[in-house]
Parts: C-alpha cells; sequence; structure tokens
C-alpha cells in the first residue's frame, strides 16, 4: 500500500509529540515497575490486598516467560492464541471495510503473535491508508512489532506507554482512530477500560475489541492452564515487592 506518510525511522522509535513533558521524558525502566507496585497495593480486608495490576505483567524480566507460554506447541497457544488467529482472519475483511479511507491504528498490547497482519492484508486489499501506532509498555515486544510492520513498508510510529496515558500522548489526528485491543481487555474492569477507550478513540474513533472467547475455547482447559502456569506468569511481577 502507497501512502504518504513516512516510515519512522528507528532512530527516532519510541519518540511523540506529548502535551506534558513531564510524560515526554518517562523511562519505564525496572524503578518505574516497582514504583507502579508499590502504588497499586490496595487493602481490602486485615490481610488481604489488592495486587491485580495487569501492567506489572510485562516488566522486564517477564518477557521470555510471556514467549514461552505463545510458543506453537505449547496448551495455552493451542487453546487461545490459535482460536483467536482463526478468528481474526475471518473478521477481518469487515473491520476493513467499515474502516474510513485514511485513519490511524492504535494496537493496544500488540505483543509477540503478529495477529495484526490479518488487518494489515485486508487493509492493503482495500486500499486503505493509515498509519499504524503499536502501544506497549514492553520496549521489546514494541520493537517487535515497529520491525514487523516496518519491514511490510507501513508508515509505523510505535508508542512506549501504558495505556492510561494515551489520550494526552496521542498526537492530534484529523481523521479517525481505529482502536484494538485484545484479551488485555479482560485485565481490566469494564468501568475501567471502557471509558478509557473511549478517550483513546475520540470523537470520531472506533473500537475493535476481541475478548468474546467463550464461544471458541473450553474454558475447564484454560483454567487448568492458569492454575498450573499462575506462579510462572505471576512471579516477575512479584519480585517487585522484594
Amino acid at each position: 500500500m502507497e501512502s504518504s506518510r513516512p516510515v519512522c525511522p528507528a532512530k527516532t522509535l519510541y519518540t511523540t509529540k506529548v502535551e506534558d513533558t513531564q510524560l515526554e521524558n518517562r523511562v519505564y525502566d525496572l524503578q518505574w515497575f516497582q514504583n507502579r507496585a508499590f502504588a497499586s497495593l490496595k487493602k481490602i480486608d486485615n490481610g488481604v490486598w489488592d495486587f491485580s495490576d495487569s501492567v506489572l505483567l510485562y516488566t522486564p524480566d517477564a518477557e521470555k516467560k510471556y514467549e514461552t507460554i505463545q510458543q506453537t506447541d505449547n496448551a495455552y497457544y493451542q487453546e487461545v492464541t490459535r482460536p483467536e488467529r482463526d478468528y481474526l482472519k475471518k473478521v477481518a475483511s469487515d473491520i476493513a471495510e467499515s474502516l474510513p479511507d485514511k485513519f490511524e491504528y492504535i494496537d493496544l498490547g500488540p505483543g509477540t503473535e503478529h495477529k495484526e497482519q490479518f488487518f494489515f492484508d485486508e487493509l492493503k486489499k482495500q486500499n486503505k491508508d493509515f498509519i499504524y501506532k503499536p502501544v506497549d509498555i514492553n520496549e521489546r515486544f514494541l520493537r517487535m512489532a515497529t520491525e514487523y510492520a516496518d519491514k511490510q513498508g507501513l508508515p509505523v510510529a510505535p508508542l512506549l506507554s501504558p495505556f492510561e496515558e494515551l489520550p494526552v500522548r496521542l498526537d492530534g489526528f484529523d481523521n479517525m482512530r481505529f482502536v484494538s485491543l485484545g484479551l488485555t481487555y479482560a485485565n481490566y474492569s469494564p468501568g475501567e477500560i471502557l471509558p478509557l477507550l473511549k478517550s483513546i478513540a475520540a470523537n470520531k474513533g472506533q473500537v475493535f475489541i476481541d475478548v468474546q472467547i467463550r464461544d471458541r475455547i473450553n474454558l475447564k482447559v484454560i483454567t487448568d492452564i492458569y492454575s498450573r502456569n499462575v506462579y510462572t506468569i505471576s512471579e516477575p511481577k512479584l519480585k517487585l515487592l522484594g
């Protein structure tokens, strides 16, 4: 797909025009995650604390553990990721058709599986003009998504950021935003994530949430998988508390 927008060069990776200079200079290193971990703790009863902030699952130390569960011979991949890919392949054409000729593609948490490719393919077929903006708090995953799109000649403007900072961080744009969020949606309460998605999409935007998985997975199998892997997945998060 041809576009008048230049591909974001590697040397400007993770830069963006923002209104808040404190956000502009923020570094999301291990210290940032540790500070957020302690700030996120909420006492809900005597001896019982809420430590459910899902952003803390994506520390630099958690990268390999996350990639391990996404391997194709892994039960999680077979039960969750593969059916999700099949579903996206099925609906991508209709979603692309519903979008205007020019827009921003805000990909919240692209991860490592490149599921955005299903949209890329259909958007190219339909000659849509878009700039791809992957958003992730993990620098490695964000770089993977950026390089993957860049190799296809797509205009890319990556953003290293937690989702809640996006309404301030995103550049002004005259055309609409297509905001895509996968199963990460389930890490939030609806009352928290839905208003945030509305703010990110802005007035002209559309939001696609790929979270309805009950019709395509075996919930008992998934429960067993999480039960077996809960410590492995949560260990880097728990280490933030010392």
